[in-house]
């Protein structure tokens, strides 16, 4: 017969099975993240199910992640996930590096929905320092009952010791007085500072139209002094009429950088001002008075070889006639009348002979 002591103390073991089995299904989560990729520039950096790596990056970097969340009940249970959203920080930086993904969505059982967000890696971020990057998803069941999952991987930010980067260079098109304006900007993303950096704007064909020589902090020290910006008004009246290549190349430190823009230069009142026999798209080209008088023959000018190799333009029409004989022109006298030969002449005379000798014997036939 059991005892009342040992009925109590097996009353109580069933109860803390049960409370445990309670807890350990209530903080299981039916939510995960089932697959991450994460890409920058078209280039694969992280293709993983686990929930820890490590990625490399640069300043700058704007990553691409693909985030595939699975609902892993059975699809008996008919139980959807609502709401669920996922979110990426990274770990260390500021609050404005948190992207939360707004758009909610419900997963039902033994279904997976793909999120797509974007990240990008602050300028400043220093090389010598670690960060998480900490990718989150979370939702709710039809009981309200939280469901999450969280993955955290080394972000590793790597930076270049020199490096110097446009940002910006545009050079208007000059207008008529033939000035123009230079737009340019430059920054170190490079780990250390630059000094004596040389600045030339210009080409083979106009010669150099601007030159600087400048000191650049190191972004991780002073990020306002990191960055050079520029807008200058320059003469480019010596240029004539077309289109310029225009590269900006920084020089520093045993490296060279460059970047290229296009100039175009536009004649003033008139297109015979185009350099080098070029002709913007959407001019015409005029013709000469000679032939663009509609009323002017000028079938002369198209016929064969043999017979205009003598032909003078400057002939005047009747003359060019007379003398050549062209297709299609009726000869005229001197006095604008039809001119008659000798042989129609002849002709002529015979068939009247002919009439009044057939009207003579009609005539002697009925006498």
């Amino acid at each position: 017969m059991i005892s009342i002591r040992t009925f109590i103390l097996m009353v109580l073991l069933l109860a803390v099975l049960t409370f445990s089995a309670a807890a350990a299904e209530a903080a299981s989560s039916n939510l995960e993240l089932d697959r991450i990729e994460i890409t920058s520039g078209g280039e694969n950096l992280l293709v993983t199910s686990s929930n820890s790596g490590r990625i490399d990056v640069e300043p700058g970097d704007e990553l691409s992640i693909r985030v595939r969340i699975r609902n892993t009940l059975d699809d008996d249970t008919d139980e959807t996930i609502e709401d669920a959203s996922v979110s990426v920080r990274i770990e260390g930086m500021d609050e404005t590096d948190t992207i939360d993904f707004s758009e909610k969505v419900d997963i039902r059982a033994e279904n997976y929905k793909t999120v797509k967000l974007r990240l990008r890696i602050p300028g400043d971020a220093r090389s010598e320092e670690s960060y998480d990057l900490e990718i989150k998803v979370s939702g709710r069941n039809s009981q309200g009952v939280v469901q999450d999952d969280e993955a955290v991987f080394d972000l590793e930010v790597m930076r270049d010791e020199h490096k110097i980067v446009f940002d910006k260079f545009h050079l208007s098109d000059p207008n008529c007085d033939g000035f123009s304006t230079l737009t340019i900007e430059l920054r170190n993303v490079g780990e250390w500072a630059e000094e004596d950096v040389k600045l030339v704007v210009g080409s083979g064909r106009t010669g150099t139209i601007f030159r600087d020589l400048f000191d650049l902090e190191s972004v991780n020290d002073f990020i306002d002094e990191s960055e050079y910006s520029r807008q200058k008004r320059v003469d480019l009246t010596s240029l004539r009429s077309g289109r310029y290549t225009i590269t900006a190349t920084a020089t520093y430190d045993l490296n060279e950088n460059t970047e290229n823009t296009d100039l175009w230069v536009h004649p003033c009142g008139s297109q015979a001002g185009w350099s080098d026999g070029e002709m913007r798209e959407g001019s015409v080209e005029q013709a000469t008075e000679r032939y663009s008088n509609p009323k002017r023959d000028t079938k002369f000018l198209f016929a064969d070889a043999q017979d205009t190799d003598m032909i003078e333009v400057h002939l005047p029409e009747q003359e060019i006639n007379q003398q050549y004989n062209l297709p299609g022109q009726d000869k005229k006298d001197d006095k604008g009348g039809d001119t008659i030969s000798f042989g129609t002449l002849v002709l002529l005379l015979a068939n009247i002979v002919l009439i009044i000798f057939i009207i003579l014997i009609i005539r002697a036939a009925y006498e």
